[in-house]
């Protein structure tokens, strides 16, 4: 405690990353208990693009297949098939084997907000 109290950097840091956990666990919450399988997978999609992806100029690799994805988000991995299919005929990823690209961030914010 008087570490943190001496230190209200560390101090500052530590609250900005728990609030950061606190609403990505809140916002999982709510797309696994009211949304539907295209907002859940975008969801999962763009939380782990953020925290894990390859970033290159607005572009996004992720390394991840379906079963993976389906696991995170509560889906099935051919719920998640048919879904990433969708995202696919709208240009807006590509997938490969075990990687799933992301051609625009703020077009599939949009999509996600849409399917809300």
């Amino acid at each position: 405690i008087a570490f943190m109290r001496d230190n209200p950097e560390v101090t500052f840091d530590l609250l900005r990353r728990l609030y950061i956990g606190v609403d990505g666990i809140l916002q999982r919450m709510s797309h696994l208990m009211a949304g539907s399988a295209k907002s859940r997978l975008l969801f999962e999609v763009l939380l782990e693009s953020r925290r894990f992806g390859k970033k290159n100029a607005n572009i996004y690799s992720l390394d991840l297949n379906e079963t993976e994805l389906g696991a995170r988000s509560g889906l099935s991995r051919e719920t998640v098939n048919r879904e990433l299919h969708k995202l696919k005929t709208k240009d807006l990823i590509e997938i490969g084997h075990g990687s799933i690209v992301l051609k625009d961030i703020a077009l599939l914010e949009k999509e996600l907000g849409q399917s809300l």
